[in-house]
């Protein structure tokens, strides 16, 4: 019998703290993304990477960073939420976060949003932000206009 009532105290005890330690749930972003006009295709992005970082260039922890796109053609990135305890450096709602994007490990110009600026969501969030990015070479490539 006492070793019953000691389980039991054990589960009571500690059953708090294992719920406690569960840390809160991600604000997502995702959306499409076009090119120079043109919406990127998930068969053309395979080497496009997709980060989110404080709005001074300093990393969340854990980094939330994403390769490629989704199935409907969407980049997602799942930013974690401050937490003291489980995950002290995450975003807090409503901080300036940055966007950056990558192809081949190139970051590219993002157009929009402005500054390729967003607002953290809450926690368990999903918020719609596609972009529009400008690329440097097919600029380079492109036919001069005539005079």
């Amino acid at each position: 019998m006492p070793k019953r009532v000691l389980i039991t105290l054990l589960i009571c005890l500690l059953w708090p703290a294992i719920c406690l330690a569960i840390p809160p749930m991600p604000a997502r972003i995702g959306g499409t993304v076009s090119i120079n006009g043109h919406q990127l295709l998930q068969a053309e992005a395979a080497n496009y990477s997709f980060k989110a970082t404080r709005s001074n260039g300093s990393p969340l922890k854990p980094e939330p960073q994403k390769t490629g796109l989704n199935n409907f053609n969407w980049y997602l990135i799942d930013i974690p939420i401050y937490n003291a305890t489980d995950q002290p450096g995450g975003a807090n709602p409503g901080d300036t976060l940055k966007i950056q994007v990558y192809d081949n490990g190139k970051e590219l110009n993002i157009i929009s949003p402005s500054n390729a600026e967003i607002k953290c969501g809450q926690s368990g969030s999903t918020t719609q932000i596609n972009l529009e990015l400008q690329q440097e070479n097919s600029l380079k490539n492109a036919a001069p206009k005539p005079e």
